[in-house]
């Protein structure tokens, strides 16, 4: 197809490869995805270094900042963890490049939710002057993932409707698959070590790396939801908390998630497959704890 102008034009063409499923909305406009080329700018951008721009075969382009792949060398941690939300990485003599667009796509839907999610419909355009454009659209966040001659770019309202560079397809792999081992931050006087509960008594980690959130029920590192200062974070601009409760079915003190007056945290999933936060209205037990 030469362009996707509205949802419901992408929800009928499931019928014909596969997607993600969930509920499409109709009315949604987008500008032509065909005419969307790279947004390219004088080389002495990119010669100033920083992370707004990015060369991509000889050009420079304006970059996107909302993710960046994990580097290479990144040194290994102290301690495995008992959890990984990577891939397990290839066997043999498979290099970096090896990395595939599927490989790639299927990483960063549920691990970016705040750009892209779980349902999504799939498809390759070809975008004059430049290529065969490979793309997921996500229809939660109404953004493109795609791959356009070996890098990743980002297009929709994410960008401004401007197809924005992100990084090599390659640079992605110690991302998508275990490059090094991972820990999680452990709570001081919590008898469930790195374990934080929700409300519902699911279970939660951060990383020790990006203090980013750990679901163990979908194993699956959530990146709208890191702690910035200590046992403190937002998610998606709710400010919550790592404090001490009184531990119900037994002895001791749990790390649990609440907002700044002590009230519990729910985490659900949405209908996208989103991670949502919820404050109660009943607070935690503090106990002696």
């Amino acid at each position: 197809m030469s362009s996707f102008r509205t949802v419901l034009a992408v929800s009928m063409l499931c019928a014909l490869v596969a997607c993600g499923g969930g509920q499409v909305e109709t009315g949604q406009t987008a500008p032509p995805l065909a005419s969307a080329k790279p947004v390219v700018v004088p080389e002495s951008s990119c010669a100033s270094g920083g992370s707004d721009y990015l060369m991509v075969n000889g050009e420079c382009h304006t970059a996107f900042a909302g993710f960046a792949p994990i580097p290479a060398q990144t040194p290994a941690l102290a301690a495995p963890s008992a959890h990984s939300s990577a891939l397990a990485a290839p066997k043999g003599a498979e290099a970096l490049a090896s990395l595939s667009v599927n490989a790639f796509f299927d990483w960063a839907g549920p691990s970016l939710p705040q750009y892209f999610g779980y349902y999504y419909y799939q498809d390759s355009i070809y975008v004059g002057g430049y290529g065969t454009f490979t793309y997921r659209y996500y229809y939660g966040t109404g953004n493109y993932l795609g791959v356009l001659n070996g890098y990743v770019y980002v297009y929709g309202p994410a960008t401004y409707y401007q197809m924005l560079a992100v990084a090599e397809l390659s640079s992605f792999y110690c991302s998508v698959y275990s490059c090094y081992t991972r820990t999680f931050t452990s709570w001081t006087g919590s008898v469930n070590g790195v374990v934080v509960k929700d409300a519902g008594n699911e279970s939660f980690a951060f990383y020790s790396d990006t203090h980013c959130l750990y679901s163990y029920a979908r194993n699956q590192e959530t990146t709208n939801f890191c702690l910035t200062s200590g046992a403190s974070g937002y998610f998606a601009g709710q400010p919550v908390i790592v404090m001490s409760a009184a531990n119900v079915n037994g002895i001791g003190c749990l790390a649990v998630l609440a907002d700044t007056y002590g009230r519990q945290i729910d985490i659900y999933t949405d209908a996208y497959g989103t991670q949502i936060v919820q404050v109660l209205s009943t607070y935690w037990n503090r106990g002696s704890c």
